[in-house]
Protein backbone atom coordinates (compact mmCIF):
# COMPACT_ATOMS: atom_id res chain seq x y z
CA UNK A 1 0.00 0.00 0.00
CA UNK A 2 1.08 3.54 -0.60
CA UNK A 3 1.42 6.37 1.91
CA UNK A 4 -1.60 7.93 0.26
CA UNK A 5 -3.75 4.92 1.16
CA UNK A 6 -3.04 5.27 4.89
CA UNK A 7 -3.68 9.03 4.75
CA UNK A 8 -6.96 8.51 2.89
CA UNK A 9 -8.17 5.95 5.44
CA UNK A 10 -7.33 8.27 8.34
CA UNK A 11 -9.05 11.23 6.70
CA UNK A 12 -12.17 9.18 5.98
CA UNK A 13 -12.18 7.94 9.59
CA UNK A 14 -11.89 11.54 10.80
CA UNK A 15 -14.86 12.33 8.51
CA UNK A 16 -16.88 9.67 10.38
CA UNK A 17 -16.53 6.47 8.33
CA UNK A 18 -16.80 3.41 10.58
CA UNK A 19 -17.30 0.61 8.04
CA UNK A 20 -15.18 -0.19 5.00
CA UNK A 21 -15.88 -2.25 1.89
CA UNK A 22 -12.79 -2.71 -0.24
CA UNK A 23 -10.90 -5.11 -2.51
CA UNK A 24 -9.69 -8.33 -0.94
CA UNK A 25 -6.03 -7.36 -1.45
CA UNK A 26 -6.50 -4.14 0.56
CA UNK A 27 -8.36 -5.53 3.59
CA UNK A 28 -5.38 -6.55 5.72
CA UNK A 29 -3.48 -3.31 5.07
CA UNK A 30 -6.60 -1.30 5.88
CA UNK A 31 -7.04 -3.16 9.17
CA UNK A 32 -3.40 -2.50 10.07
CA UNK A 33 -3.65 1.22 9.30
CA UNK A 34 -7.00 1.70 11.03
CA UNK A 35 -6.02 -0.23 14.15
CA UNK A 36 -3.60 2.48 15.28
CA UNK A 37 -5.85 5.52 15.03
CA UNK A 38 -7.71 6.82 18.09
CA UNK A 39 -11.20 6.37 16.62
CA UNK A 40 -13.52 3.41 16.30
CA UNK A 41 -12.51 1.98 12.93
CA UNK A 42 -15.57 -0.26 12.82
CA UNK A 43 -15.89 -3.09 10.35
CA UNK A 44 -13.81 -4.03 7.34
CA UNK A 45 -15.35 -6.21 4.65
CA UNK A 46 -13.52 -7.33 1.55
CA UNK A 47 -15.47 -7.66 -1.69
CA UNK A 48 -15.32 -11.44 -1.29
CA UNK A 49 -16.60 -11.32 2.32
CA UNK A 50 -19.50 -9.10 1.31
CA UNK A 51 -21.40 -12.05 -0.10
CA UNK A 52 -25.13 -12.44 -0.54
CA UNK A 53 -25.36 -13.67 3.06
CA UNK A 54 -23.39 -10.79 4.57
CA UNK A 55 -25.15 -7.51 5.29
CA UNK A 56 -23.64 -4.15 6.09
CA UNK A 57 -24.11 -2.70 9.54
CA UNK A 58 -26.00 0.57 9.92
CA UNK A 59 -22.76 2.58 10.12
CA UNK A 60 -21.29 5.35 7.99
CA UNK A 61 -19.65 3.31 5.23
CA UNK A 62 -17.05 3.87 2.52
CA UNK A 63 -16.74 1.71 -0.59
CA UNK A 64 -13.19 1.96 -1.95
CA UNK A 65 -12.85 1.23 -5.65
CA UNK A 66 -9.46 0.77 -7.27
CA UNK A 67 -8.74 0.69 -10.96
CA UNK A 68 -8.77 -2.64 -12.75
CA UNK A 69 -10.63 -4.84 -10.26
CA UNK A 70 -13.25 -7.31 -11.42
CA UNK A 71 -16.79 -7.13 -10.02
CA UNK A 72 -16.67 -3.34 -9.50
CA UNK A 73 -19.97 -2.76 -11.32
CA UNK A 74 -21.78 -5.38 -9.23
CA UNK A 75 -20.26 -4.22 -5.94
CA UNK A 76 -21.04 -0.58 -6.71
CA UNK A 77 -24.64 -1.34 -7.66
CA UNK A 78 -25.10 -3.37 -4.48
CA UNK A 79 -23.60 -0.56 -2.39
CA UNK A 80 -25.85 2.07 -3.99
CA UNK A 81 -28.88 -0.16 -3.40
CA UNK A 82 -27.86 -0.54 0.26
CA UNK A 83 -27.38 3.22 0.72
CA UNK A 84 -30.70 4.02 -0.97
CA UNK A 85 -32.47 1.43 1.21
CA UNK A 86 -32.78 3.89 4.09
CA UNK A 87 -32.43 7.69 4.32
CA UNK A 88 -30.49 7.18 7.57
CA UNK A 89 -27.69 5.26 5.81
CA UNK A 90 -24.54 7.20 5.05
CA UNK A 91 -22.36 5.84 2.29
CA UNK A 92 -19.51 7.20 0.22
CA UNK A 93 -17.94 5.73 -2.89
CA UNK A 94 -14.23 6.48 -2.93
CA UNK A 95 -12.67 6.29 -6.38
CA UNK A 96 -11.21 8.41 -9.11
CA UNK A 97 -14.13 10.47 -10.43
CA UNK A 98 -13.52 9.34 -13.99
CA UNK A 99 -13.73 5.65 -13.05
CA UNK A 100 -16.42 4.07 -15.23
CA UNK A 101 -19.02 1.99 -13.44
CA UNK A 102 -22.00 0.62 -15.32
CA UNK A 103 -20.91 2.51 -18.42
CA UNK A 104 -20.91 5.93 -16.71
CA UNK A 105 -18.24 7.91 -14.88
CA UNK A 106 -18.82 8.01 -11.13
CA UNK A 107 -18.95 11.80 -11.14
CA UNK A 108 -22.00 11.53 -13.43
CA UNK A 109 -24.01 9.36 -11.02
CA UNK A 110 -26.89 10.89 -9.11
CA UNK A 111 -26.12 11.36 -5.44
CA UNK A 112 -27.57 12.94 -2.31
CA UNK A 113 -24.46 15.12 -2.15
CA UNK A 114 -21.95 16.58 -4.54
CA UNK A 115 -18.65 14.77 -5.09
CA UNK A 116 -16.05 15.51 -2.43
CA UNK A 117 -12.40 15.74 -3.34
CA UNK A 118 -9.90 14.17 -0.96
CA UNK A 119 -8.62 17.68 -0.24
CA UNK A 120 -12.10 18.47 1.12
CA UNK A 121 -11.94 15.77 3.77
CA UNK A 122 -10.95 16.81 7.29
CA UNK A 123 -7.30 16.66 8.18
CA UNK A 124 -6.77 14.12 10.89
CA UNK A 125 -5.15 15.35 14.07
CA UNK A 126 -2.99 12.30 14.52
CA UNK A 127 -1.06 12.13 11.22
CA UNK A 128 2.27 12.73 12.92
CA UNK A 129 1.63 9.94 15.42
CA UNK A 130 0.61 7.26 12.94
CA UNK A 131 3.26 5.43 10.94
CA UNK A 132 2.62 5.05 7.26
Amino acid sequence: MTRGFARLLRRLAAWGVEQWVLPDAWAEAAADHLSVIPLRPGLILSFEEWSDDAVLAELPTALLLPAGVAMVDAVTRRFVDWAEGSPARAGAIVAPSVRPVGGRRLDQWASRSAPILEAGLPRDGWSDEVPE
